[in-house]
């Protein structure tokens, strides 16, 4: 398989990781969309031979993204994009010493947290800010007319989405964050030698009480109409919407289901079930996200898997 073999070459010897980096950087100048893989590579190499083989790899990947910094005089997004080389760096060493997805998303959950507050700190009226960037944004690319929305419903909508709109854009890093690191680890399970299960880590994504009492207190200041835990909401929810994805997942994959409560039947349903959740998770996203996020808060508190998806039949 060419991807193995490829894997195998970039751990062979440090230099090669790091120059396939700086060469997948590279050709993101030219609008080719490689960049990601210069992600992908770090992490890989991190997680399967640590922190010094994976700084080195860095220093080399981040090389094309710290120059557009000084060309563009220090622009915000060239700055977000070189943080992401240092924030796999250190998730994909959380789950090399740990092997804890619910570990790193505590850890993902924690830090855009940490932003959206500091962000309210630094912009007072953090929600007139969105209204007139978006404003501005959606003008300069008439995205107004693609949407078919008169300026009224445009205004309307602007609102709507404002109150939440730093907490979504932090969402939108850990994401992108996350799904790179699986990527990663899902390569990193195809090597020779490799130890662990991917699939068995992911499946046995399980939220604690903690998770569960940050989340209800995002919900109470949300109710109690507090600005800052309206932006936090989307930022608390994505562990619990990615723990949901985990426990469907478990329950598809379960050995032996003829054995178990609710036998076959049972793993028809769940497909259909995370089949939908994945659409609507692309065409109704906050519904779908909720959905989800209910499923991973109950399984934080009531363990779906040992009491539900693990049981035996009871024979007569």
């Amino acid at each position: 398989m060419l991807a193995r073999r490829f894997g195998n070459y970039l751990l062979a010897k440090d230099m090669h990781a790091s120059a396939a980096a700086l060469i997948f950087g590279v050709l993101a100048f030219f609008g080719i969309p490689t960049g990601f893989m210069s992600v992908v590579i770090l992490a890989l190499v991190t997680l399967a031979k640590g922190a010094r083989p994976g700084l080195m790899v860095l220093a080399w990947a981040a090389l094309p993204a710290l120059c557009l910094l000084y060309i563009n005089h220090w622009d915000s997004l060239d700055l977000l994009s070189l943080s992401r080389f240092v924030l796999i760096w250190g998730f994909a060493l959380l789950l090399r010493s740990k092997a804890s997805w619910q570990r790193l998303l505590e850890l993902e959950m924690l830090l855009g947290a940490a932003g959206v507050i500091i962000f309210h700190l630094f912009v007072p009226k953090v929600a007139e800010w969105w209204v007139s960037l978006l404003t501005g944004y959606f003008d300069k690319l008439e995205l107004n007319h693609a949407l078919k929305l008169t300026p009224d419903q445009l205004k309307q909508f602007i609102a709507q989405v404002a109150p939440y709109a730093t907490g979504s854009v932090a969402v939108g890093i850990l994401l992108g964050v996350l799904l790179l690191l699986v990527m990663a680890r899902f390569w990193q399970q195809s090597l020779i030698l490799t130890k662990g299960s991917f699939g068995a880590e992911f499946c046995s994504i399980r939220l604690s009480h903690w998770d569960a009492g940050v989340l209800f207190a995002a919900v109470l200041g949300c109710l109690l109409q507090k600005t800052m835990a309206l932006d936090l909401l989307p930022v608390v929810i994505f562990p619990f919407v990615v723990g949901g994805i985990s426990l469907l997942h478990y329950g598809i994959n379960r050995k032996k289901p003829e054995t178990l409560m609710g036998g076959a039947l049972v793993n028809k349903v769940l497909i259909f079930v995370l089949a939908a959740c994945y659409i609507g998770l692309l065409f109704v996203p906050w519904a779908a996200a909720l959905l989800l996020a209910f499923l991973g808060l109950v399984d934080s508190g009531y363990n779906i898997r040992k009491q539900i998806f693990d049981r035996k039949k009871v024979r007569a």
